[in-house]
């Protein structure tokens, strides 16, 4: 077996942006935009235009992603109490990976208070299992506005889709993620033989891990990462078991609270 014993992939909790976007598609003035870009896309009217600067006012957010936090609450609504069922379920591991983006370092510093076991573990920050690069569409932190600024990406970004679609200014596609995720599994089949190891990571990440290790299609990423009920829910807890043919999936998405 070449392959550590178990991998367990951890998604990040509940971010800050994550909360406002949630709280932006609940808006009434928030709908109140999409119908304006609806009716008058490229933004003739002045009407259009005083929306767009609202909502960038309102639920914007002058921070740059990697340094996204998460929700004051997200310790002891998500984090702590998925430490503990993990506890019941799971081995201590023998080694973490963690993002190096705060979100999933508070992540794993929340874990370890509520496991606390989890400090004596060997830890690495590691920049391969970063989240997918969004260019400049970084600074919008909303599709709508981004394509209101940019609506020459429309027409790629529909022809492409989710997959192959790269935002301009240092994007990725998912076929980008997964060529440097093959550095986290070189050194997972290299490093960790026969070893518990964790991954604290991000949605895409973990999708696209799938892709490697299980072989999901195009249309599978899709639908898992457009589906609500089917994308990587905050702390969603996923488990790979080994044998002579590789890594298998035991449980994927798991919420411990």
């Amino acid at each position: 077996m070449e392959w550590p014993s178990e991998i367990v992939l951890i998604r990040h909790a509940t971010s800050l942006h994550e909360n406002i976007r949630n709280r932006r598609r609940e808006s009434p003035l928030y709908r109140r935009f999409l119908a304006a870009l609806k009716s008058d896309p490229r933004g003739d009217m002045e009407e259009t235009r005083k929306l767009v600067r609202i909502i960038r006012k309102k639920f914007g957010l002058n921070l740059p992603n990697p340094e996204m936090p998460l929700v004051p609450e997200a310790l002891t609504r998500e984090i702590e109490p998925t430490a503990r069922g993990m506890a019941e379920v799971l081995g201590l591991p023998h080694a973490v990976f963690v993002s190096p983006y705060t979100r999933c370092q508070l992540t794993w510093e929340g874990l370890k208070q509520g496991w606390p076991e989890l400090g004596t573990v060997e830890t690495q920050m590691d920049a391969c299992i970063r989240t997918q690069a969004h260019g400049v569409a970084d600074q919008y932190y909303d599709p709508n506005l981004f394509f209101f600024f940019y609506p020459e990406e429309k027409e790629p970004r529909y022809r492409l889709g989710l997959f192959g679609y790269r935002y301009p200014g240092g994007g990725e596609t998912i076929p980008d993620v997964r060529v440097r995720l093959r550095k986290l599994t070189h050194a997972l089949r290299t490093e960790f033989v026969g070893r518990r190891v964790w991954v604290i990571t991000h949605s895409r990440v973990i999708l696209a891990l799938r892709m490697e290790w299980e072989g999901i299609s195009e249309e599978e990423f899709n639908l898992l990462e457009s589906d609500e009920t089917l994308k990587p829910i905050p702390c969603g807890v996923t488990r790979y078991m080994s044998d002579d043919d590789g890594p298998k999936l035991d449980f994927y998405n798991r919420r411990f609270y």
